[in-house]
């Protein structure tokens, strides 16, 4: 059993998970950290994880999903217009397929997408980590 967990948790699929004792005091500390994290991720991508208060440890995210996650917190109701309006602003755009895309709608075309794959896959995960 603890061969099993200890490759589990080698591979992601598992995290352990420390004692509830001080859920609060690591959830003001996480949200603080991701914060920080997400309002970098305005001006470059380098930081790929945000903190989960559950878990204590990082979890992989990519830029896009933490300019969603920042326009969330900041009460945005257009999470990709946001997201493509922060790019934009510094004047970034998107590739597709190694090429960069030239137009704004194609931008925030693919910005939608990556938002609907987040919704349905990233957002469930990262509720129950206590990130969003």
């Amino acid at each position: 059993m603890r061969e099993m967990l200890t490759l589990m948790i080698g591979a992601n699929y598992v995290r352990p998970c420390p004692e509830a004792a001080g859920d609060a005091a690591r959830a003001a500390s996480t949200a603080a950290f991701n914060r920080a994290v997400a309002e970098r991720a305005v001006r470059n991508g380098d930081l790929q994880y945000l903190a989960s208060p559950v878990t204590a440890g990082g979890i992989s995210f990519d830029r896009l999903g933490q300019l969603f996650q920042l326009g969330a917190w900041q009460g945005q109701t257009d999470l990709p217009g946001y997201a493509w309006g922060r790019l934009r602003a510094i004047g970034q755009s998107l590739t597709r397929e190694g090429k960069p895309l030239t137009t704004p709608e194609d931008n925030l075309a693919a910005i939608r997408e990556s938002f609907a794959k987040y919704q349905a896959n990233v957002l469930p995960a990262v509720k129950r980590l206590g990130i969003a």
